[in-house]
């Protein structure tokens, strides 16, 4: 399942972005935002509706698990990929309990990054689904009230499933 919703890639190597970001769009995820300052990837979280981050944490001028932590707590419905050269147990450990969903050492494979986008994407529209119906529930006027004006029933429980006000 591809999702619409950009991937935002983090890292501070151009050359990292340019390739995966060709690998993606060779399995065909084509909306790739790349950044390489963490202050361009705040604004666009800000800006465009992002389906899954990939952050490096070797950023230069803020740790990388700062960044993990201000994405975490500013947009929790994201999820998010931590992608590093850093091979540590107790740091992949933290990046999960900050929140994110997967951490891969690079350099990675092409099938283990597309089983972390899949995943990724795929808790996304998960998310947002879920919102979509929540606020559906939530609604309590009909959509189409024009469809129920002309039953009748002395039934007060049908009247209620047509009259919800």
């Amino acid at each position: 399942m591809i999702v619409n919703r950009p991937i935002l890639l983090i890292d501070d190597d151009l050359t990292v972005l340019k390739t995966t970001s060709r690998l993606l769009a060779r399995e065909g995820y084509t909306s790739v935002l790349k950044c390489n300052q963490p202050k361009q990837a705040l604004a666009a979280l800000n800006e465009k509706n992002i389906g899954l981050v990939i952050l490096d944490l070797g950023m230069p001028g803020v740790s990388g698990l700062e960044l993990l932590e201000e994405i975490s707590c500013r947009n929790p419905q994201v999820p998010l990929v931590v992608g590093t050269s850093e091979n540590s147990l107790n740091t992949a450990l933290s990046c999960i309990q900050k929140g994110a969903l997967d951490y891969m050492v690079k350099p990675f494979t092409r099938e283990r990054l597309i089983a972390c986008v899949r995943k990724g994407l795929e808790l996304s529209q998960i998310s947002e689904d879920r919102e979509v119906l929540r606020h559906s529930l939530q609604n309590t006027e009909l959509q189409y009230p024009k469809v129920f004006e002309n039953i009748i029933t002395p039934d007060y429980r049908m009247l209620q499933i047509f009259f919800l006000s």
